[in-house]
């Protein structure tokens, strides 16, 4: 599988069950139910986007360490992998989105496709224009 590219030169908005809006670019998740905004750390919002742009196809453990901690001149290990994916499960599961990823023990991990998530921006992408963002309308608000 090759995910190798994160979106650092085009802000990509991730709408996660309806309510939650993730900005891969500014590491912020946006919950809807009360326009709560949250800084992720920079490998928390990496390991998010690389489950995501998997579309629930397993993604290993090495993986993930080498494109979040390797690859950025960092070293990491099974327990800073454990550690921040239990921060991100927490910090969705506070928000109302429980079981985003699925453990496959001792290998990995896969997005839960029941869980509804839409992509939206890039060059052009009204999208990514905050007067029209999707959870400003989604939500009625302006």
């Amino acid at each position: 599988m090759s995910l190798s590219f994160l979106s650092a030169t085009v802000t990509v908005l991730y709408i996660i069950s309806d309510d939650m809006l993730f900005n891969s670019a500014d590491h912020t998740l946006e919950c809807g139910d009360n326009d709560e905004f949250i800084k992720l750390s920079i490998p928390a919002s990496q390991l998010l986007e690389l489950l995501i742009l998997s579309e629930g196809e397993l993604v290993t453990r090495d993986y993930l360490l080498t494109e979040v901690w390797d690859k950025n001149g960092l070293r990491g290990s099974n327990n800073n992998l454990n550690q921040y994916m239990s921060m991100l499960r927490r910090t969705l599961a506070n928000h109302g989105c429980e079981n985003l990823f699925i453990t496959i023990p001792k290998i990995g991990f896969r997005l839960n496709t029941d869980i509804k998530i839409e992509t939206r921006g890039g060059p052009g992408d009204r999208a990514i224009d905050p007067v029209n963002r999707p959870m400003r309308k989604q939500n009625g608000k302006d």
